[in-house]
């Protein structure tokens, strides 16, 4: 099985995908899926064991633990925004209040009260739009909005959405 490294603290992609190129994989780093467009289903093998699978459509957020085996079953075509980051990260740019809370997660599927859910989507346009339109001090504000887009997930790692 492929286990991908990061060697660099944060890094973000933009993909878009008819079929997932990677079958069953892992990570050294955390990585958060934000779905642009698309449907798709997400399996992973549990910590029990098993294998849990999660169906996601476009605005919701996944968020892959390292270490932790999985995959993307595309059903339609998919565009995705990958956050990918190591825990040291984490620790260094947020606190560690946040790398614990990233590190018990429940669900792979963060549910965002509305008004954070706004404001996720507002960042994450952000984003896209700085990848994809490189300027002066890109990087610094990149790493602005990576930084909240953190924040965001950890506050509501434990939020009850639909289908808890």
């Amino acid at each position: 099985m492929w286990k991908e490294n990061l060697y660099q603290p944060v890094e973000i992609l933009l993909r878009e995908h008819d079929t997932f190129p990677i079958g069953e994989h892992q990570h050294s780093f955390f990585e958060m899926a934000y779905i642009l467009e698309g449907t798709e289903s997400f399996v992973v093998n549990s910590v029990n064991g098993g294998k849990e699978h999660h169906n996601y459509c476009a605005a919701d957020l996944c968020l892959i633990p390292p270490n932790r085996v999985h995959l993307f079953r595309i059903c339609s075509h998919s565009r995705y925004l990958f956050i990918r980051f190591t825990e040291n990260y984490v620790t260094d740019y947020i606190n560690r209040y946040a790398e614990g809370a990233l590190d018990i997660q429940a669900r792979y599927c963060i549910w965002f009260q509305q008004s954070d859910a706004e404001m996720l989507h507002s960042l994450i346009g952000l984003i896209v739009r700085e990848v994809s339109e490189k300027k002066m001090m890109s990087d610094y504000l990149l790493n602005c909005y990576v930084n909240s887009v953190i924040v965001l997930a950890v506050r509501n790692l434990f939020h009850i959405g639909p289908g808890a």
